[in-house]
């Protein structure tokens, strides 16, 4: 429906406003996809995410030598505990922008960062990033998906595959006329396992500093490494790639440990 905003929730008909005037529809099933702050999500009482992270990003002039690559930044003075970006959008502009779990200074990082890029924003844009999914997704005819439901990466943030495929289960139970409580079991079997196992990175990636970040990429930097990067690594699924590197993993953390431990 063009121009119309939901409003309120009860039971099971949604109180809109289309155009000015009012209007409530009943629906045997609702759906809250209204993204991080989503409203069905409060209006019916589902728990909270397990953490937010904010984030900004600024539309720019762009023209890349290479248009097919991304610039990843890890300095933990411009993005602490996250990273920030150079995605290259349409053609002449690309999306810069961080996340971060300090929400204070935000702004001003985002400007430290284009003086770095020396570029000026066409137009910024902020918001909430929910990582650590809720408790529960389904309340008795209602469910959430996508951000609403906080399925997000915690390693990158990103929302786009986990919610495809979360919304592809619910049309599933759906379509099968199942109980809507399978669409929470069957989504958790797909994603948890990756769920938890970014969010285990994500809370590792959090304590370490712009030296132990600089000393663990020079550590994956070496050719066996990066061949077995190019042929395992894989955005969605990082435990494939994990576990492929947990012998030698183990190896860097503790040479790590050693390297942070003070002198005598």
């Amino acid at each position: 429906m063009p121009l119309t905003r939901a409003c309120f929730l009860e039971d099971r008909t949604l109180f809109l406003e289309r155009e000015g005037r009012p209007l409530k529809v009943r629906a045997g099933i609702i759906v809250g996809a209204d993204g991080s702050g989503s409203e069905v999500a409060r209006w019916v009482g589902f728990p909270p995410p397990s953490r937010y992270l904010l984030g900004i990003q600024a539309i720019v002039p762009y023209d890349p030598e290479r248009g097919d690559f991304i610039e990843i930044f890890l300095d933990q003075g411009i993005a602490p505990g996250f990273f920030a970006w150079v995605v290259p959008a349409e053609e002449g502009v690309a999306r810069v922008g961080l996340a971060t779990h300090e929400a204070r200074g935000i702004r001003y990082r985002l400007k430290k960062l284009l003086e770095k890029l020396n570029s000026q924003p066409i137009k910024v844009r902020s918001g909430f990033i929910p990582i650590g999914a809720r408790a529960r997704t389904v309340k008795g005819r209602v469910a959430l998906v996508g951000d609403a439901a906080a399925q997000a990466k915690p390693t990158t943030g990103g929302g786009l595959y986990p919610g495809i495929v979360a919304a592809k289960v619910l049309g599933e139970v759906l379509c099968g006329d199942h109980p809507l409580s399978l669409y929470e079991r069957r989504w958790r079997s797909r994603l948890s396992h990756e769920l938890r196992m970014g969010m285990m990175i994500r809370r590792i990636a959090e304590r370490l500093g712009d030296r132990e970040i600089s000393y663990i990429l020079a550590f994956l930097g070496r050719k066996k490494f990066l061949r077995m990067i190019g042929r395992l690594g894989d955005i969605d699924h990082p435990s494939v790639l994990l576990k492929a590197l947990s012998r030698d993993w183990w190896e860097m953390w503790k040479s790590l440990k050693l390297r942070r431990r003070p002198a005598l």
